[in-house]
């Protein structure tokens, strides 16, 4: 089991000698929803599995004509409830992204979803918000990276270990999110000036998010925009 005193390397060590097993389930699933769709189509379905003492909940649903899934594993930190979002880019190979209780809630409030069972949130990012342009940003720590995750409804902001021995193991944290709507951003990666004033106003607008307010700020430096005063 992942317990709250194991550091992210070892959770994801502990994720990904789970995995074997949770594929094994989770084939057998995908074969017997597509048996299924013969009568019935792909219905959207949440399973939760628990492999080796691993919590895992897995998302099945249609995407563009495709049945696919998507898997999270749930533990707990120092600081609460985490949701690891686990990819397989390739065989034996996965990324995992971290995603902090409050970065949840923030998507689930910036976006006014209204949902309050977090696995309806984490349903509704399987579906909508994990297709991600990953920017990152040098900091003074040599160990961290500041990362932006860009995706049609707005950014998860956090942080990327720099040194990546084992790919299986490399951490990446999501901290918060902050959506299109309140910036007013289009679709495009690079900021042209109308955007950095859009960025601008959000800063100081943003309010409690400490956490966010410092993250946007950090962008703005990047461009090298400053907020009046």
């Amino acid at each position: 089991m992942i317990t709250s005193t194991m550091n992210k390397e070892e959770v994801n060590r502990k994720i990904v000698g789970a995995i074997l097993g949770l594929m094994k389930v989770v084939i057998s699933k995908q074969k017997h929803r597509h048996n299924q769709s013969r009568k019935k189509g792909f219905p959207g379905e949440t399973s939760s599995y628990d492999i080796d003492g691993v919590n895992f909940w897995v998302f099945y649903f249609l995407d563009k004509g495709a049945d696919v899934t998507s898997i999270f594993c749930r533990y707990y930190d120092p600081k609460g409830v985490v949701y690891a979002y686990v990819q397989l880019y390739a065989p034996g190979h996965y990324s995992i992204l971290h995603f902090f209780k409050h970065a949840v809630d923030r998507y689930n409030e910036r976006l006014n979803l209204g949902l309050s069972d977090s696995r309806d949130i984490l349903f509704h990012m399987a579906k909508n918000g994990l297709t991600m342009l990953r920017q990152d940003i040098r900091t003074d720590d040599a160990e961290w990276l500041d990362v932006y995750w860009r995706n049609e409804h707005g950014i998860w902001i956090g942080e990327s270990g720099t040194s990546i021995i084992d790919s299986n193991t490399h951490v990446n944290l999501v901290r918060t999110f902050v959506d299109n709507a309140k910036m007013g951003w289009n679709q495009e990666v690079v900021l042209d000036d109308n955007e950095l004033e859009k960025l601008i106003a959000f800063e100081e607008s943003i309010g409690g998010d400490a956490y966010a307010r410092r993250r946007i700020h950090q962008l703005l430096d990047l461009y090298k925009r400053k907020p009046p005063g």
